[in-house]
This record gives structure tokens, sequence and C-alpha cells, in this order.
């Protein structure tokens, strides 16, 4: 993913990066929810793998995307967009 420079977008990008860069954070919670939910009910089969441990894994992927969505809405918030 290339690098954006926020404070040099126009109000349209802006909108636009904001509304993707959600949508990346909230399909990436739901992936780590589902994998949660399978690794706990092959727990409870006594069946523990190493792919039981993979969402944990993955929680620093949700932190960057987090941090990510959270600056473009300070941007957002800045520009009285929102």
């Amino acid at each position: 993913m290339k690098k954006i420079n926020l404070t040099e977008l126009s109000n349209e990008e802006l909108l636009k990066e904001a509304k993707k860069r959600k949508t990346t954070f909230t399909f990436t919670v739901a992936s780590i929810v589902l994998m949660f939910i399978v690794s706990i009910i092959t727990i409870i089969d006594n069946d523990i793998k190493v792919l039981t441990f993979m969402p944990v894994a993955f929680i620093g992927v949700a932190v960057v995307t987090w941090k990510q969505f959270k600056l473009t809405e300070k941007e957002l918030n800045h520009r009285n967009l929102k």
C-alpha cells in the first residue's frame, strides 16, 4: 500500500479515502472475529492446531488499519467534513 498524504487530498478524495479505510478496518475486524470463533470451536473439539492461534497474528494488521482509519477521521474533523 502506498503512503498517502491526507493533507494534500481534496475534500472529495479524503471522503473516499475515509470510506475505503473504514471498509478495510471493518473487514479486518470481522475476519479476526470469525477466526476467533473457528478457533474456539476447534478448541472445544479438543483439537488444538497451529491455525488455532492464527487470529493472534492478525491483531497487528487490525491495529495498523485502525490507526490509518483514525488518522483519516482526524483529518476529516480538522476540515469540519464530519
